[in-house]
C-alpha cells in the first residue's frame, strides 16, 4: 500500500488506488508547485507519474522545469544513488533523521553532506 503522499494542494492522500494517484499526478501539474510522491512503486509507475504531472503542466500552459520533484531518501545513499535520483529528475532529497539528540542528527548531516561534497551554509 503507498504511503502518505501530499498533492499538489498539500492535502495528504493515503493509499490510492492507481486511478487515484492520476488524478493527484494531474492536480500536481496543472496547480502545484512540485511533487512528492510516496509510497513504495516500481521504478515504471515512478517514472509515468513524473511524466504524467509534466505533461498536464505543459498542457495547462505551465512550465513542466518549473515544478520541483522531491524524493525521500536516506542517509546511506551514496553518490551514485543521488546521480541515479538525479537522472530520473529528481530535485531534491528529503531525509529521515533518527529520534537521536540534535547532537547526533547534526553529525550524522554533516557526515552526509562530506560524502556528496556539500558545503555548511
Amino acid at each position: 500500500m503507498e504511503q502518505d503522499a501530499r498533492d499538489g494542494r498539500g492535502a495528504v492522500q493515503q493509499g490510492l488506488p492507481p486511478a487515484e494517484r492520476r488524478l493527484r499526478d494531474q492536480r500536481a501539474g496543472r496547480r502545484g508547485d512540485g511533487f512528492f510522491p510516496g509510497g513504495w512503486l516500481p521504478a515504471a509507475e515512478r517514472i509515468a507519474q513524473h511524466r504524467l504531472m509534466r505533461e498536464t503542466a505543459e498542457a495547462a500552459g505551465r512550465d513542466p522545469d518549473a515544478l520541483d520533484y522531491t524524493r525521500w531518501g536516506s542517509l546511506e545513499v551514496d553518490p551514485a544513488g543521488v546521480e541515479a535520483y538525479a537522472a530520473q529528475g529528481v530535485d531534491r532529497l528529503v531525509l529521515g533523521l533518527p529520534a537521536a539528540g540534535l547532537d547526533d542528527q547534526r553529525r550524522l548531516l554533516d557526515e552526509f553532506g562530506r560524502r556528496h561534497g556539500l558545503r555548511a551554509s
